[in-house]
């Protein structure tokens, strides 16, 4: 009897790339921001290694493992860069096949220094600058090495979040990489409460830089200037920003610049409320998307006072309301609603202790609302109770996962799609 060869026992590549499908699915990743909708989840680092050990089954599965578990890492140190770097610069297998999309880089560091320049001389040491290294500590993430597999993977990356420990802030040779980078689609810009002596220079200078941006986050407390060139980020359509009091004149005047461009724009409050109403009114006639923390206990009385024409998407995490009624349903602002977004466990007995009572001549609701969607963990929860209770007053019920900024955007057609009929 003749013994297989491994091209004979081995799997077909397909089921291979079929069960790494499901592994993912399976495993656990971070926790991503509930209040802005381009922060997506990275799989964890434990499940990341198990995924890395299925390469040791035959060569085929090591070369098949690559893109999956390349497609976006959270990197939480300086050597976990290094070591990705030095990968990716002596082995040819993993140059060619990991695709990285998305990358998040934690613990960044930016030092300001006297001179003009490549603010890296100042962790470097330069004799010529005057250092300022209260917020850097040797576990900060070099912007140097940032910079580097940047460069690595601008083909392919497409999405990229910064976390700062101290000031905002940008290098020459950061900036450079990110001009390489031909399809940026997301920045997402995280910072701290000692962020409040970033570098607006810089900032600006990387904006300007960044053609292809669609989604771009400010979630730092202290965002300096944001005076951009007028030919700036041409195709921005999402705007997503924590709005601290010392932020919201700096946002409410980068959105007048950009209003013509910005669509979709998610607030994501402080633990001290500040209203945010100078920022959303100043988009009344272009706005097309909403995301509030809450609706519509959530929204200023100037907000929901105010007709916006062409808002026909909001979304809120929590729409339990401390209103004893639906009547918020006739507020000037949901006036052009066709589609409400929220929680599914946040929600399910608010909604159904406001309609379980009601028949279809006291629900008086917008006129184009016809699709409500319920968020669960993965979208596979459906509660029937609840989609036929929304069916008698002429709204669709569905139950979905996560969505992203981008699944939101192409709402024209991503909501029209037929769906499965739950009765």
């Amino acid at each position: 009897m003749t013994t297989p060869t491994e091209n004979q026992s081995q799997l077909p590549l397909e089921v291979i790339q079929s069960i790494l499908h499901h592994f993912i699915d399976d495993c656990k990743t971070t926790t991503s921001d509930y209040m802005n909708s381009a922060d997506p989840p990275f799989l964890e680092h434990a499940a990341l290694i198990q995924l890395l050990q299925l390469r040791l089954i035959n060569r085929l599965w090591s070369n098949a493992v690559i893109p999956f578990a390349y497609r976006s890492l959270k990197l939480t140190s300086a050597l976990m860069i290094s070591n990705l770097v030095g990968t990716w610069k002596t082995t040819l297998v993993f140059a060619n096949n990991a695709h990285l999309r998305g990358l998040c880089f934690n613990k960044m560091a930016y030092v300001k220094t006297s001179m003009s320049g490549d603010s890296n001389q100042a962790i470097q040491g330069s004799k010529n600058s005057k250092l300022d290294l209260q917020d850097f500590n040797v576990s900060s993430t070099s912007m140097s090495d940032v910079a580097e597999l940047i460069s690595l993977c601008s083909t392919t990356l497409s999405e990229v979040k910064l976390v700062f420990d101290g000031p905002v802030g940008f290098t020459s040779r950061f900036i450079d990489s990110i001009k390489q980078v031909d399809n940026l689609t997301a920045l997402i810009i995280t910072g701290t409460p000692k962020s409040d002596d970033s570098d607006s220079d810089s900032l600006n200078n990387l904006l300007n830089a960044i053609t292809p941006l669609k989604s771009l986050s400010l979630m730092f407390p202290s965002i300096p200037s944001l005076r951009l060139k007028t030919t700036a980020l041409p195709h921005l359509k999402h705007l997503c920003f924590l709005y601290y009091s010392s932020n919201v004149e700096v946002i409410r005047d980068f959105c007048q610049d950009q209003k013509e461009k910005v669509r979709f724009v998610e607030c994501a409050p402080p633990p001290d409320y500040v209203d945010p109403s100078a920022v959303i009114l100043g988009l009344q006639e272009s706005l097309e998307i909403l995301f509030m923390d809450s609706i519509p206990d959530g929204l200023p009385r100037s907000v929901y006072s105010t007709i916006f024409p062409r808002l026909k998407i909001m979304r809120c995490f929590d729409c339990s309301s401390m209103r004893p009624d639906l009547r918020w349903l006739t507020l000037p602002v949901v006036q052009n609603l066709e589609v409400f977004i929220t929680n599914y466990w946040l929600s399910e007995k608010y909604w159904i202790s406001q309609l379980r009572s009601l028949n279809s001549n006291q629900f008086v609701k917008p006129v184009n609302w016809k699709l409500l969607i319920l968020i669960t963990y993965k979208g596979d929860e459906i509660n029937l109770g609840l989609v036929r209770l929304f069916k008698r007053f002429g709204i669709r019920c569905e139950f979905k996962g996560e969505l992203s900024y981008e699944d939101i955007l192409v709402s024209k057609y991503f909501f029209e799609i037929e769906v499965l009929d739950y009765i």
